[in-house]
């Protein structure tokens, strides 16, 4: 596909050229759009993940604090 539009940028001048690079900048679109989907999926899904564990060890250490406010915890019979 570039080699076409190299071809015409010689033989001729930029008019004739362009209908190939807008041809082939729509295949390049259609390759970056899934890809950058894909992206930001996972950029969400990695700080989705951070924000649980964040979340979790807040309530661990607030569990223990209380634990450990209260004195030691009373064993169950």
């Amino acid at each position: 596909m570039s080699g076409i539009a190299i071809n015409l940028l010689l033989a001729s001048s930029l008019q004739a050229a362009q209908p190939v690079n807008i041809a082939f900048s729509r295949h390049c679109t259609l390759i970056m759009l899934p890809m950058s989907a894909a992206l930001w999926h996972g950029v969400r899904a990695g700080f989705w993940a951070v924000s649980q564990r964040r979340e979790r060890v807040l309530r661990r250490w607030l569990r223990d604090l209380s634990v450990a406010s209260q004195g030691k915890p009373q064993e169950q019979p």
